[in-house]
């Protein structure tokens, strides 16, 4: 009975947090039309609001049961969040103007700051809603922040390791699936020179290991455990949402196989960032 009313807590509160993702994307996209006179195409319908609406609602049913596991400020709760979100659906982003330009067309800077607006709403309901009050503020020192030479090193050691990640399983799917696709321009994918995509992915890398540094400097759970909950986020948040969002745009052969990509390049990152930054 307890864990029925557990998740029926949870699943409330996400849908909360889904109806707060798609009123501030729709807010946002009009400020920033005003603003900027970018307009994109009107691809609207129920059924994409339905995906919107699914998407950040998914995002609060993932962080949610994450938030009462870690007991620090609301304040230090709020930039867990807004840096788990931010800079995964940053990292998208810029993912999403090098290979399919025609499904991303506002610029840059207005697609970042649009993310930057929508993860500060969406973190403060978060911690609004999911996380404890009146905690002291708990630090672990298990990750190594104290020794800046290590830390340096390591961090750029799984940014590396993304990279690899990223080229070792991209080849494998380009080869299998995705290729005929981009060849042919379907859907307006794209193949971009190889030195654009180096630069934009050591620009991602960063960005997608940031997002979890406070994550898992702030819970306090097993290390194995930790591995598994890190590497699932970096999926969640920075895979199986934004892929949701394209679900109208794209054949679902390729965003099954693009899924199954991302699984196993931002899995084995998260899982490889707690290995090398988090002490027993």
């Amino acid at each position: 009975m307890d864990t029925i009313k557990k998740y029926s807590s949870i699943i409330l509160k996400s849908l909360v947090i889904g109806l707060t993702y798609i009123i501030t994307i729709i807010f946002i996209g009009v400020i920033s039309a005003l603003i900027t006179n970018e307009i994109p195409e009107n691809n609207a319908s129920r059924y994409a609001f339905f995906m919107l609406f699914l998407s950040g609602s998914l995002i609060g049913f993932f962080l949610g049961q994450l938030a009462p596991l870690i007991n620090t400020s609301r304040i230090r709760h709020f930039f867990i969040w807004f840096s788990v979100i931010f800079f995964n659906m940053g990292s998208v982003v810029l993912e999403g103007k090098i290979f399919s330009p025609a499904l991303v067309p506002l610029s840059l800077i207005t697609l970042l700051l649009q993310q930057l607006f929508i993860s500060i709403i969406v973190s403060f309901m978060i911690v609004k809603l999911f996380s404890k009050k009146n905690v002291v503020t708990h630090l672990n020192t298990k990750i190594v922040f104290g020794d800046t030479k290590s830390f340096v090193i390591k961090f750029l050691l799984v940014c590396f390791g993304y990279i690899i990640f990223y080229y070792i399983f991209g080849y494998i799917n380009f080869q299998l699936v995705t290729e005929p696709y981009y060849r042919s321009h379907v859907f307006d994918l794209t193949i971009p020179s190889a030195s654009t995509v180096i630069l934009f992915q050591f620009l991602r890398a960063p960005l997608i290991v940031l997002s979890v540094i406070l994550f898992i400097s702030s819970i306090n759970i097993e290390k194995k455990k930790l591995i598994v909950v890190t590497g699932l986020m970096l999926f969640w948040i920075g895979g199986l949402v934004p892929l949701l969002m394209q679900i109208l745009s794209l054949p679902l052969i390729l965003v099954v196989a693009s899924a199954v990509e991302i699984f196993f390049q931002n899995f084995l990152t998260g899982a490889l960032t707690v290995i090398l930054l988090y002490k027993n």
